[in-house]
C-alpha cells in the first residue's frame, strides 16, 4: 500500500513473447510509465501547431513566389521536432509509435480517459498564454491531421543510405499514392468497375492461362521476338504470348467461358484496356517495356499498406481482397507491393515471416481483438497453411512428386475447366511439379548468383537461367531428367538452414532459407519465409530490370504451374455443399504428415502457436477419435511435443546454442505437469466423431448392413467405451480433451447414430461418483465432457437442415451451455436459399415423409398455423410417401401420421433395443431389451443410456415404447431392407411461395427455443459462405442470430438474440484466420447501405457490436470441469 499523498504506482505491461518488440499502447492512460512523456509532448505539440498556423496565415496574407524562399526567410519558424530521448531499451521506440499513432486518431471520437488528458495539457498551456476556453483549444487541436509515415527498420538500410533521403522518398511516394487513391476515388461505382476489370485481368493471366501452352511458346522460342502482341495470332505455337502480354486471341480464349454476357468484341475491347492499363503501370515502376508483373504490384498498391516491414490489408478492401486472394493467394501480391516499394525507396527487406493471412490497417478492431478471443470451432488438421507446406515439401522433396498424385485423391481436378481444346492438353500432375521443382531451383540460385549446384552436368561451361531450363527440357528421357532434379534439389539442401527439432537433429525445411534468412525470420511462420523471399527477389529483379525477357518468361511459368496446384488445395472454385469441401480437405496433409514429422511440426507451430499473435486466449482443436489409447495418447500428445518445444525455445531465445533439454526429446508433459498443462496451455482438444454416408440400397432384398449406418454405428461405439477408458486411466488425458462432437457428412448420417455415444460420455462417470477412490478427483478433472455438434450445415432442404439440429437437441441432450456447429439452415433467409436452388429439390423419399411429418406435428407442437388448404395438400403428400415406402398394413392405418412421428421421437434410442419389434409381440420384446438395459447395466455404463431418458418437449416417451404400431414404424424403418431401398429412391419437390414462407416462420419459431434452451451457434463466416448458397458475408445467418444494438436490423420489438460465436472452422482450405474473420464482418456491416446510399451504422456501433461478439465467444469457450475441492 502506498503512502498517503505518494504519487500514484507506475504500469508497464510485458506480454511474453514480444519482449524484445515495441509495443503500441495508448497514450491517455493514467498510471502507464510514459505518461508524463506523452502530457509534454502534447504540450509541445500544441505550441508547434500555433506557430505552423501563424506562419500560415501571414503566407495567406501576402502573394509569395516560392521559388524565392530561401532558408533565411524561414529562420523565424521555431524547432518543430519532438524528440525522445533515452538508454537503449528503455522503450523509445513503444512511445514513439503510440504517440504517433494517437495523432493518427487525434479527430477520432474518445472515452473519458481522452477528454481527461487533453484537460491537462489544455491548462498547462492556458498558463503559457492560450487565449481561448479549453473546449476551442481542443477542437482546434482536433481539426488539424497528421499523417505517420511507416516506420524505417534500420535492417533495410545499407551502409550508404541517407536516413534522410529514405524519409523524403517515403514522403514522396505517400504523397503520389494519397493523389492516386483521391483520384481513384472520385466516382465509387467507377472505381468498383475498374476494380473489376483488373481482377478480370489478374484471373485471365495469372489463373485460367495454361502453363502448357507458355511452355510450348517457350520451346519455340527461335520465331519469338518476331512476335508482336497487336496481332491477331492464334492460339497455337507462338501467337500465346509476347513481349511479356498473353496475345490477344490467347486472353479471348480464357477469358470468354467466364464473361458469358460479353461478346468477343467486348472481351477485345478489354484486351485493349488492359494494354494501356499496362503501359501506365509501366511509367509508375520506370520499366522499359510493358508486363504483366505491373499487374499484381498496382493491385496490391490499391489494397495494401506496410507498417514497418508487415504488409497489411486495408479495411476498405477487405471484401475484395478476400475473393481475389482466395483465387490468386496473398503472398503474389503482398512480395509484388513490397518489391515495388522497395524498389521505388530504394530500400531492401530482410523480414518475410508475416502471418500467412495478412491483417488488417484498421487499428480500433486489433485493439479490441487483443483483449482476447477464443477460437471455439478449429480442426487442427485443417488449420494449417496447408497449400504452402505442400508446396515447400514437394519442391524440396521431388522424389515424393509421383507417389504423392498416385493417392486416390489427385484422380481428378477440382478445379472446374469450362474452356477445351487442342491447345488446352495437359499434362500430368507429375510432370508439371517436376517442372516447377526445376525452375524453383534456377531462381534460387539466380537470385544468389551462384549456380554451382548445376557445376556437375553440362551446364558447367555456360551457367545461366535459361540454359539450365533448355537442358532439363530437352532431356527426352525422365528418368535422367528426374535424377538431375534430384541432384541440384540435393546440394541446394546440402548449404541451407537447418532447424532445431526436438529431438535434437536439425532439419533443412526449405533450400530457399538461407542461415541469414532464417536469423530475420525465426517466427512460427518461417517456413513460409524462403518462398516468398524467392517471389521478392523475382519480382525485384524484373522492375529492376535484373531479369531478361527469357527470364521472366520462366518466372511466369512458374507462377502458373504454381497457382494451378494451389486451386487444388486452397477450396476456390465456386461449388456449394459440403462433399466438394470434403474433397479439398482430404488432400490438406498426404504424405508430409506421416513421412517427415518436421513438416508435421511446422504445421503444428503456425496452427497452435501463431494463436498467440491473434491474442486467442482458448483455442479449442477438433481431433479424430482413436482406435486404442496409447494411439489417442501419442496423438495428442505429438502436437503438444511440438507446442512445448517451440515455447520452451522462444523462452530461452537460444540461438541454436543452448543443449535441448532431455525431457522435451521424449515427451512434452509428464504426468506431474498435467495440472499445469490444464491451466496455462489456452489450447484443448474436442474429439469429433465421423460422420460416413451408407451407401443408398438401389437393388431388392437384403442389404448388406443389419440396421441404417450400421459401420458407423459399430465404430463410435467402439471410439465412445475407448475414450472413456482413457479418460479413466489417463489423468493426462481428462486435462487435455474437454468436449465431444461430430463432424463431415450430415447428407446420410443423421444425428441419431450418435445419440447413446454422446448421453454416455457426457454423462458424469463412474469414477467421479465412486468415493472409494477419491484420488481421482483430487488429481484431475472429472472426465463429464462437453458437447457440441455439426448441424445444419449441408441439407437437402432447409426442413430437413432445420429437423437435423432438432433431433441434435433431442437425441443428444444438448443443455445449456452446449454449441451446435454452424446450423447454417437456422438463418439463411428462405428466398435467397431458394432462389439459389431455382425453387426445385431433389431428395429421397424417405427424407421427403421425414422433413413432412416433422413439419406438420411441430407446428401444431408450436403453434404455427397453417392454412386448412395447404395443410391438406401435405397431408396428401404424407400418406402418398408412406404407402410408397412402408407395408401396407402400416401405412393403410388411419393414424399412420401419428404413429409414424412418435416413432420418429424414438430414433435417438439405440436400434438394439428395438430388434425384436419385428416379431408378433413388438411390445413385450421391447419392454424386456429396455428392462436389460436399466437393470443390467449397472454403474450407469454404455447399455444404461442406450436409452433416451429426456423428452425435450416431445412428449413421454416411455408412452410410445408401449405402443404396437409405433414400434412397428421404428422397426421397419432401421431393419426392413425393402423399406430402405425404396425410400432411398430420389424424388423431385417443388418449392412454392407458401412454403417459403413455412420456412421462415419455422426458423423464427427455432430460434427462440434454442435461446430458451441456452444453446450457442458457432459461426465460421468464410466457411459457411464458401459451402453454403448465400455467397455474400452480408447475408450470413450470424446477423439474423444477433443483431444486438444494430438498431436498422431490430425489425421487431422482441426478437430472439442467440449466442454465437466467429470462428474459423479449417483454415488451410479456407485460407483465412481469425483476426480476418472479424474483419470481414466489420467491412460487411461498413458496406450496408440504405436506399439512398447512406451508411446504416457507423465505426462506433460496428465496433461495440463486434466486441459483443467477441464476448460471447470468450464466454462459450469450453472450462475444465474440475471437482469443487480443485476450483
Amino acid at each position: 500500500m502506498s503512502e498517503p499523498g505518494a504519487a500514484a504506482p507506475k504500469t508497464i505491461t510485458i506480454r511474453q513473447g514480444d519482449e524484445y518488440r515495441a509495443k503500441e499502447g495508448s497514450i491517455y492512460i493514467a498510471n502507464d510509465i510514459f505518461h508524463e512523456n506523452f502530457s509534454e509532448a502534447a504540450r509541445i505539440l500544441g505550441e508547434i501547431l500555433r506557430h505552423s498556423d501563424c506562419y500560415l496565415e501571414d503566407l495567406d496574407k501576402k502573394v509569395i513566389d516560392f521559388s524565392q524562399i530561401d532558408s533565411g526567410s524561414l529562420l523565424g519558424y521555431p524547432n518543430n521536432i519532438i524528440a525522445f530521448c533515452a538508454e537503449r531499451g528503455h522503450g523509445k521506440t513503444s512511445a514513439m509509435v503510440t504517440f504517433a499513432k494517437a495523432l493518427q486518431n487525434l479527430s477520432e471520437k474518445g472515452d473519458e480517459e481522452k477528454g481527461s488528458f487533453w484537460d491537462t495539457v489544455l491548462e498547462k498551456a492556458k498558463e503559457n498564454g492560450s487565449k481561448g476556453t479549453k473546449e476551442q483549444d481542443l477542437a482546434w487541436m482536433e481539426k488539424h491531421s497528421f499523417h505517420i509515415l511507416t516506420r524505417i527498420d534500420p535492417t533495410t538500410m545499407g551502409k550508404n543510405d541517407s536516413i534522410l533521403r529514405v524519409m523524403l522518398v517515403r514522403m514522396y511516394s505517400d504523397f503520389i499514392d494519397f493523389a492516386q487513391k483521391e483520384e481513384r476515388h472520385k466516382p465509387w461505382s467507377g472505381n468498383r468497375q475498374d476494380m473489376r476489370n483488373k481482377w478480370i485481368h489478374l484471373q485471365t493471366l495469372f489463373l485460367w492461362a495454361q502453363p502448357e501452352l507458355l511452355l510450348e511458346n517457350l520451346r519455340n522460342k527461335t520465331s519469338y521476338p518476331h512476335l508482336r502482341i497487336h496481332a491477331a495470332a492464334s492460339c497455337g505455337g507462338g501467337g500465346y504470348y509476347a513481349h511479356g502480354v498473353l496475345s490477344r486471341d490467347c486472353y479471348l480464349h480464357y477469358a470468354q467461358p467466364h464473361l458469358l454476357n460479353c461478346s468477343p468484341e467486348e472481351i477485345y475491347n478489354r484486351y485493349e484496356s488492359l494494354l494501356k492499363e499496362l503501359d501506365e503501370e509501366r511509367k509508375d515502376l520506370y520499366l522499359a517495356a510493358s508486363s504483366i508483373f505491373t499487374l499484381p504490384y498496382t493491385y496490391g498498391r490499391e489494397v495494401l499498406t506496410a507498417d514497418g516491414a508487415e504488409p497489411l490489408c486495408r479495411q476498405e478492401e477487405v471484401l475484395g481482397w478476400r475473393v481475389v486472394s482466395l483465387n490468386l493467394g496473398q503472398d503474389l501480391f503482398a512480395c509484388a507491393f513490397l518489391a515495388g516499394n522497395d524498389v521505388k525507396q530504394q530500400v531492401s527487406r530482410t523480414f518475410f515471416a508475416w502471418p500467412g493471412v495478412l491483417r488488417t490497417n484498421e487499428p480500433a478492431l486489433r485493439h479490441m481483438l487483443e483483449k482476447g478471443i477464443s477460437e471455439n470451432h478449429f480442426h487442427l488438421n485443417g488449420s494449417t497453411q496447408s497449400f504452402p507446406i505442400t508446396w515447400v515439401y514437394l519442391m524440396n522433396h521431388p522424389r515424393r512428386i509421383y507417389s504423392y498424385f498416385q493417392q486416390k485423391y489427385f484422380r481428378e481436378n477440382l478445379r472446374i475447366k469450362s474452356y477445351a481444346g487442342p491447345m488446352d492438353d495437359q499434362m500430368s500432375w507429375e510432370e508439371r511439379m517436376y517442372y516447377a521443382a526445376w525452375l524453383r531451383t534456377i531462381f534460387v540460385c539466380k537470385l544468389c548468383n551462384d549456380f554451382s549446384p548445376f557445376a556437375k552436368s553440362s551446364l558447367a561451361k555456360s551457367c545461366g537461367a535459361w540454359s539450365c531450363f533448355s537442358e532439363f527440357d530437352n532431356t527426352l528421357l525422365r528418368p535422367k531428367r528426374q535424377e538431375k532434379l534430384y541432384h541440384v534439389v540435393e546440394r541446394l539442401r546440402q548449404r541451407a538452414a537447418r532447424f532445431p527439432q526436438p529431438n535434437g537433429v536439425p532439419k533443412c525445411l526449405d533450400y530457399a532459407i538461407s542461415a541469414e534468412t532464417h536469423r530475420n525470420n525465426d517466427n512460427e511462420y518461417r517456413l513460409l519465409s524462403g518462398e516468398r523471399v524467392l517471389l521478392y527477389g523475382c519480382f525485384r529483379a524484373i522492375y529492376e530490370g535484373k531479369f531478361s525477357p527469357e527470364e521472366q518468361d520462366l518466372f511466369y511459368l512458374y507462377l502458373l504451374l504454381k497457382q494451378q496446384f494451389r486451386s487444388e488445395i486452397i477450396q476456390n472454385n465456386g461449388q456449394t455443399g459440403f462433399r466438394n469441401f470434403c474433397n479439398y480437405q482430404d488432400r490438406k496433409d498426404l504424405q508430409w504428415s506421416d513421412h517427415f514429422p518436421e513438416y508435421l511440426g511446422e504445421a503444428r507451430l503456425m496452427a497452435v502457436n501463431a494463436g498467440e499473435a491473434e491474442s486467442i486466449q482458448s483455442l479449442e482443436m477438433r481431433i479424430t477419435p482413436k482406435k486404442s489409447v496409447p494411439k489417442l495418447r501419442k496423438g495428442i500428445q505429438t502436437t503438444d511435443h511440438f507446442v512445448a518445444f517451440a515455447e520452451w525455445k522462444q523462452e530461452n531465445d537460444s540461438k541454436h546454442l543452448l543443449p535441448i533439454p532431455e525431457t522435451l526429446k521424449k515427451e512434452p508433459f509428464t504426468y506431474r505437469r498435467a495440472e499445469d498443462a490444464a491451466r496455462n496451455f489456452n489450447a484443448f482438444y474436442a474429439v469429433h466423431f465421423i460422420k460416413t454416408p451408407e451407401d443408398p440400397c438401389h437393388d431388392s432384398g437384403t442389404c448388406l448392413v443389419p440396421i441404417r449406418n450400421w459401420a458407423v454405428r459399430r465404430d463410435a461405439k467402439t471410439q465412445a467405451i475407448i475414450l472413456r477408458r482413457a479418460m479413466a486411466c489417463n489423468r493426462y488425458l481428462r486435462y487435455r480433451i474437454r468436449a465431444i462432437d461430430a463432424a463431415t457428412f450430415e447428407i446420410g448420417c443423421r444425428p441419431e447414430t450418435f445419440a447413446t455415444e454422446f448421453r454416455y460420455l457426457r454423462s458424469d462417470p463412474p469414477w467421479s461418483l465412486d468415493n472409494t477412490k477419491p484420488w481421482f478427483i483430487e488429481k484431475g478433472p472429472t472426465g463429464c465432457m462437453q458437447v457440441t455438434y455439426h448441424a445444419g450445415e449441408d441439407f437437402l432442404d432447409l426442413a430437413d437442415g432445420m429437423r437435423a439440429i432438432d433431433e441434435a437437441i433431442c437425441y443428444l441432450n444438448l443443455q445449456r451451455g452446449d454449441r451446435i456447429g454452424h446450423a447454417l439452415a437456422l438463418g439463411v433467409a428462405p428466398e435467397l436459399h431458394y432462389k439459389f436452388k431455382e425453387n426445385q429439390i431433389w431428395l429421397p423419399r424417405q427424407n421427403l415423409l421425414d422433413n413432412l411429418i416433422w413439419i406438420l406435428y411441430r407446428c401444431r407442437a408450436w403453434g404455427i398455423t397453417l392454412s386448412a388448404e395447404y395443410q391438406m395438400q401435405l397431408e396428401r403428400t404424407v400418406r402418398q410417401l408412406l404407402r410408397e415406402i412402408y407395408p401396407r398394413e402400416l401405412s393403410e392405418s388411419p393414424n399412420a401420421g401419428y404413429y409414424y412421428y412418435e416413432s420418429w421421437k424414438l430414433r435417438g434410442d439405440s436400434p438394439g433395443i428395438y430388434r425384436g419389434a419385428g416379431g408378433p409381440n413388438p411390445v413385450r420384446e421391447t419392454a424386456a431389451n429396455i428392462f436389460l438395459c436399466d437393470r443390467i447395466a449397472t454403474g450407469k455404463n454404455y447399455w444404461y443410456y442406450a436409452i433416451n431418458r429426456r423428452d425435450w418437449g416431445m412428449g413421454k416417451l416411455s408412452g410410445a415404447r408401449q405402443e404396437e404400431n409405433i414400434l412397428r414404424f421404428l422397426y421397419a424403418y432401421h431393419f426392413d431392407a425393402e423399406v430402405r431401398r425404396k425410400g432411398d429412391e430420389s424424388v423431385y419437390w417443388e418449392i412454392t411461395k407458401p412454403y417459403i414462407c413455412l420456412m421462415h416462420e419455422i426458423q423464427d419459431r427455432m430460434i427462440e427455443r434454442i435461446e430458451k434452451f441456452g444453446i450457442a451457434i458457432e459461426c465460421n463466416p468464410s466457411s459457411n459462405v464458401l459451402i453454403g448458397t448465400f455467397h455474400r458475408y452480408e447475408f450470413h445467418p450470424i446477423f439474423r442470430f444477433n443483431h444486438y444494438g444494430l438498431r436498422f436490423l431490430e425489425s421487431e420489438p422482441h426478437m430472439p438474440q442467440l449466442k454465437v460465436s466467429v470462428n474459423t472452422d479449417d483454415q488451410g482450405v479456407f485460407d483465412t484466420s481469425l483476426e480476418f474473420e472479424y474483419a470481414l464482418l466489420m467491412s460487411s456491416l461498413q458496406r450496408r447501405t440504405d436506399d439512398v446510399g447512406r451508411r446504416l451504422f457507423s465505426d462506433d456501433e460496428i465496433l461495440a457490436y463486434l466486441n459483443h461478439l467477441r464476448d460471447m465467444g470468450n464466454e462459450q469457450a469450453f472450462r475444465p470441469k474440475l471437482p469443487a475441492r480443485m476450483r
